[in-house]
């Protein structure tokens, strides 16, 4: 059984053929697939492969970011020798997949340098890559709270600066008179109008000259 790297993901499978450089591997869904031998991180007999990957999972999950960090150094580093720093022991097949999937999973934390390589990330940019974290979540639960005001029909307080009145055409005439003082909601002044008699003009008285 290997467990290997394909296109930036780790999977497990049973080898069915080896030739060269080169290995025929058939994976847990059946698929199968040629992995390099460069690409090989592990070479296993139990658990089975899917199994393998379940419980690297786990480990993963489990792992202790801070405390890796701390005891990898600042030296670039290889997994099987953090593994054996962190776990006290030569890493079991299961331990050693876990901690390649926690720190392939945790950039911030560590750099890969190379197939299966990693270096600890200096601490100034860890610390800020961490505090923009911490902002970022703090920012999505505020998002989070202003939508739930909104959806109960409440402006959230920090938006209230931001109100602004309606112009006077978009609201209806009822409200004309409170928006603005000039308009009013009286009825206007009638029109008036000009008598429809026919107005004639004068007649002009031309000299005739003599």
């Amino acid at each position: 059984n290997l467990f290997f790297e394909e296109s930036g993901d780790f999977k497990a499978g049973t080898v069915l053929s080896h030739a060269g450089e080169a290995y025929q591997v058939e994976l847990a869904s059946g698929k199968r697939t040629k992995v390099k031998a460069k690409d090989v991180l592990l070479q296993f007999e139990k658990p089975d492969p899917s199994e393998l990957m379940e419980q690297a999972k786990v480990v993963a999950q489990d792992a202790d970011l801070e405390f890796l960090w701390e005891v990898a150094g600042q030296e670039e580093f290889g997994f099987a020798e953090l593994g054996a720093e962190y776990f006290g022991h030569a890493p079991l097949p299961v331990e050693a997949a876990g901690l390649i999937l926690a720190l392939h999973g945790s950039p911030i934390y560590f750099y890969k340098k190379g197939r299966g390589r990693y270096k600890a990330a200096p601490e100034q940019a860890l610390r800020a890559a961490q505090a923009g974290i911490e902002k970022k979540k703090q920012q999505l639960v505020i998002q989070a709270a202003y939508v739930d005001e909104l959806k109960a029909g409440k402006l959230p307080q920090a938006m209230q600066p931001m109100k602004m009145p309606l112009p006077a055409f978009a609201l209806p005439p009822s409200k004309l008179s409170t928006s603005s003082g000039q308009f009013s909601t009286h009825s206007p002044q009638p029109v008036q109008s000009f008598s429809s008699t026919t107005v004639r003009p004068r007649s002009l008285k031309v000299n005739a000259m003599m």
